[in-house]
């Protein structure tokens, strides 16, 4: 298993809490897709890098949660939705973020 240092929990706590922040952006309107596309390579690339610290930490169940979320969420491939729908992930997405910064984010004590 890998020890992350403080600077790179840190790290992940800050990408966490602006991914979550970009996740809530999208919730309280309606926005151009050029803004929604930002919001997919955010979330994306905050979930791809998650699934290498949760794998690192010897955490599979979180690796591949965050690979699903990161191809969900992917904007080379993007899956079509009603707004509804997204919605629903977007929210889904939030608490696995918030819940990613809880676990990942802090010091563990050994």
């Amino acid at each position: 298993m890998t020890s992350f240092s403080t600077s790179w929990r840190l790290g992940i706590l800050m990408a966490c809490a602006a991914s979550v922040l970009i996740l809530l952006w999208a919730l309280v309107g309606r926005w151009p897709y050029e803004h929604l596309t930002l919001l997919r390579a955010v979330v994306s690339g905050v979930a791809l890098c998650l699934v290498l610290v949760a794998y690192g930490e010897g955490c599979p169940g979180w690796a591949i949660l965050f690979g699903l979320t990161a191809f969900l969420f992917n904007p080379l491939w993007p899956i079509r939705m009603r707004r509804a729908d997204w919605r629903l992930l977007n929210v889904g997405g939030i608490v696995l973020l918030a819940a990613a910064a809880f676990r990942f984010g802090r010091a563990r004590m050994r």
